[in-house]
């Protein structure tokens, strides 16, 4: 890697509201609160890559499917 680049980098920190309501329960891409969705759109605009599995919880059914996978 290009060290020089790397020492020239500088973090942005950006804050963006949070979400009260518990999500361990929740299976449905749409039912997360609307800060939460809004969260995933920022990391998608970010990152430039679409957000397709979102973790609520340890359990492996704690998985939500942001779009179909077949």
């Amino acid at each position: 890697g290009n060290v020089a680049a790397l020492e020239r980098c500088q973090p942005i920190y950006e804050e963006l509201p949070g979400w009260q309501a518990p999500t361990t329960d929740i299976r449905q891409y749409e039912q997360l609160p609307p800060k939460a969705r809004q969260y995933v759109a920022r990391l998608e605009e970010l990152t430039s890559c679409p957000v397709n599995l979102i973790c609520v919880g340890p359990e492996r059914e704690q998985t939500i499917h942001k779009m179909p996978i077949f």
